[in-house]
């Protein structure tokens, strides 16, 4: 007998079974986040391999030598001289400078969301072999980082990328056109966006060089130094993508083979997402035995991936089916063993290796997870954590509509959950409306000022459809002396509003598995466990479970977490949906607050 037909039937029989589904669904869920635990432990996963033969990673001697090193420490000082400058004797400059190393080098003139002028320096080394078809793209920042060096053989990231260029426009193996890109950091990832559509879409309308198609790049951030103790490799890109695995271990095997140890190959940094967990640091035997530096690795990824925003100027190339990664330093106060001349080779046999490719890269993973920079988790082994989580919510209501009695309850349940569903699609297309609307109407909004509105409107279009349009869709479905139905009733709104979570997790974790597999964990077991009850004290119980995990409390709670206002929450994620294409206000408005209504609907029952 299905989930459905044991609830409306209370007989002891139908209750033992389905109190023992619920153990099993529960014990699965448990086996479900025990698995992510499971697949961090080396002996349990798969250690990273090359699957592109033409890439031969470290098959030739670095030749980027010290002279290419001073010529970066140069560069770099005359890049911080013009920080005082304005922006256009700035990147005038630095245009010169380039020029000045035999390099194509053309400014790219774009405006800023905020309507201020913004400028790229952009360079090309055409290659010896070269048809000009193929390139690939090495970029940094300028205008970045401390207006100071510590000692005069410190490079940063442009010194650095410009030596590189010049290293590069020089050697005959080049097969394919080389791009150098700084953007000016004080503008975040815009000059790059722009860069990139200017040079996919309008570089013949306006006229500044273009080399071949992109099969890969580079992206450097690095301030001023001369060592540092970790080499972090930033991968993450936007909403959870990721560049093909290759890439990543192509990198880590140049660097292991120009002596980085394998411990000091990281694959995040702090400050470079919004999250960056600080694990404890808990001298228990237990506590070390699970919280192994894998787990810590593959939990930081996995809520970086979560995040949705890239980590890096690399993300907005993923965007274009481009694999790029950023490489960037890290101080922790250690033996600092990594030298930027050690960096400087690293890059060079990366980009030898690229330049060997033949197709694009595609032989490896797009779908991964790591536990550390030399082990991988394959789709195919990580979707079984999301199914063990998702298994018992998901068969237990699969059941329970097919066993629905299709009567005027059910299609009364239906009403009031697709109300709901009306009213989070109006919200969540809402914010786009207020920013087309307000110009016409002469008003000027800030983000935070148009989820204010947003707010408000969310507010009052709930109270009406809870309030004024759910009754009105009841009352049309009385039955005169009609018999006790509660439980029919009651299976019919939990059965039914489960489907959106359901469908949009499944469908989320094709594409971004750690948000839909950590929202899964969050939200699984509250939608499970609310059912509304004869008994006061446990339906008052349930409700204030609900208004504790509703979206404002949760809301406050994350503003008093993050020390910001709670609109500027909104607001950064409105943008980052707009902008990166991230999960989080599409499941506020599609899932979130849709579900947590008829779930205070579904106690009305009793």
């Amino acid at each position: 007998e299905s989930w459905c037909k044991m609830k409306t039937n209370t007989s002891p029989k139908n209750t033992k079974k389905a109190f023992l589904f619920s153990i099993i669904g529960s014990i699965v869920y448990l086996l479900g986040i025990g698995s992510i635990v499971f697949f961090s432990r080396p002996e349990n996963v798969h250690r990273t391999y090359i699957s592109e033969n033409a890439l031969m990673p470290g098959s030739a001697n670095a030749e980027y030598s010290a002279s290419d090193l001073s010529r970066a420490a140069k560069l770099t000082s005359e890049e911080i001289q013009l920080r005082n400058a304005t922006p256009e004797i700035r990147i005038q400059k630095l245009a010169d400078l380039m020029i000045s190393l035999g390099l194509e080098t053309t400014i790219h003139n774009y405006t800023t969301l905020n309507g201020e002028k913004g400028y790229n320096l952009y360079s090309i080394a055409r290659a010896y072999k070269s048809n000009g078809v193929e390139a690939t793209v090495l970029s940094t920042t300028y205008n970045d980082g401390p207006a100071r060096k510590n000692n005069e053989n410190d490079v940063n990231g442009f010194g650095f990328m410009a030596s590189m260029m010049r290293f590069l426009s020089t050697r005959k193996w080049l097969s394919k056109d080389v791009l150098f890109v700084a953007t000016d950091a004080q503008h975040g990832d815009e000059g790059i966006n722009q860069w990139l559509h200017t040079y996919l879409y309008d570089a013949s309308t306006v006229g500044f060089p273009r080399g071949g198609a992109i099969q890969a790049s580079l992206n450097l951030k690095l301030a001023p130094t001369s060592k540092f103790d970790q080499l972090a490799i930033l991968i993450d890109g936007p909403n959870g993508q990721l560049p093909n695995l290759d890439l990543v271990n192509t990198i880590q095997r140049v660097s292991r083979r120009e002596g980085v140890p394998e411990s000091e190959i990281v694959l995040s940094k702090p400050g470079s997402s919004l999250i960056w967990p600080q694990f404890p640091t808990i001298r228990d035997a237990t506590y070390v035995r699970y919280a192994t530096p894998q787990l810590r690795t593959l939990l930081t990824f996995m809520l970086n991936q979560a995040y949705g925003v890239p980590t890096g100027n690399h993300g907005l190339f993923n965007r274009y089916t481009i694999d790029s990664v950023t490489l960037t330093e890290i101080h922790d106060g250690g033996s600092q063993i990594i030298s930027v001349h050690s960096l400087g080779r690293i890059v060079e046999g990366t980009m030898r290796s690229i330049n060997n490719l033949l197709e694009h890269l595609h032989q490896s993973f797009y779908y991964y997870l790591l536990p550390s920079s030399t082990l991988y988790i394959s789709i195919g082994e990580y979707m079984i954590s999301f199914g063990l989580v998702m298994f018992g919510y998901t068969i237990r209501n699969a059941l329970a509509v097919l066993a629905l009695p299709y009567d005027s309850h059910v299609t009364r349940s239906l009403l009031v959950v697709t109300a709901f569903a009306i009213a989070g699609i109006s919200l969540f297309s809402l914010p786009h409306t207020i920013e087309v609307v307000a110009p016409y109407a002469e008003v000027g909004l800030t983000g935070s000022q148009v989820m204010m509105a947003w707010s408000m409107i969310a507010a009052v279009l709930t109270f009406l459809i809870y309030f004024v349009a759910t009754p009105l869709i009841e009352m049309q479905f009385v039955v005169p002396n009609a018999p006790d139905t509660f439980a029919i009733r009651a299976s019919a709104f939990k059965t039914l509003a489960s489907i959106a979570p359901i469908v949009f997790l499944a469908a989320a974790s094709l594409q971004n598995f750690s948000f839909a597999f950590f929202a899964a964990v969050l939200f699984i077991p509250l939608y499970a466990t609310i059912f509304p009850a004869k008994n006061i004290v446990l339906n008052l119980a349930q409700r204030l479970l609900l208004v504790v995990t509703s979206p404002p409390v949760v809301l406050y709670g994350i503003s008093v977490w993050l020390m910001k206002n709670p609109f500027e929450i909104l607001a950064m994620a409105v943008e980052h949906y707009q902008s990166y294409s991230t999960l989080f206000f599409p499941f506020l408005c599609l899932v979130y607050i849709p579900t947590h209504c008829v779930l205070f609907k579904l106690l009305n029952v009793a």
